[in-house]
């Protein structure tokens, strides 16, 4: 079975075919939960490199800001994998075929690794000077390069 092969399977299916025929809603409402979680993802991720940069908050101490940011992170990418995996399903063959959708799943998957390395390193106290600045811009190099990559699926 091929690659394409599973996504015309999956296009079949019952998930599928409940959200490709429902209500135009329901997708636009899909598309909403979709950015609402990236924006919540990309505001955490903003206020930690600001924080990491020196910008704001200097008497915050890191972790508590790295703690607090957490659950507005971590949710934001719950909300928008779980909404995306639901509009990818509705229409697998679709997006498969998009340049930007790989490359946004392929961002994607290294901002995750990268995300859970730097909350590992922070946690460990693992830092040079420089460190918690350079992990920030990386961060939000990876992040805003999946925002970036998402948009342009509508154009290609």
């Amino acid at each position: 079975m091929t690659l394409h092969d599973f996504f015309y399977w999956l296009q079949g299916t019952p998930v599928a075919h409940s959200i490709s025929k429902s209500h135009h809603l329901v997708g636009a409402g899909l598309q909403v939960v979709h950015i609402a979680g990236f924006v919540s993802l990309l505001a955490a991720v903003v206020l930690l490199a600001l924080r990491a940069f020196g910008l704001v908050l200097p008497r915050l101490p890191p972790e508590r800001l790295k703690r607090e940011m957490s659950i507005f992170l971590w949710a934001g990418l719950g909300l928008t994998v779980v909404s995306g995996a639901l509009m990818f399903v509705s229409a697998p063959l679709l997006y498969s075929g998009n340049t930007a959708f790989d490359v946004k799943m392929a961002l994607l998957i290294v901002a995750v690794i990268v995300q859970l390395v730097l909350f590992r390193l922070s946690r460990l106290g693992r830092w040079g000077r420089r460190g918690p600045a350079f992990a920030a811009a990386t961060s939000l190099t990876l992040w805003f390069g999946v925002g970036i990559a998402g948009r342009a699926i509508g154009f290609l």
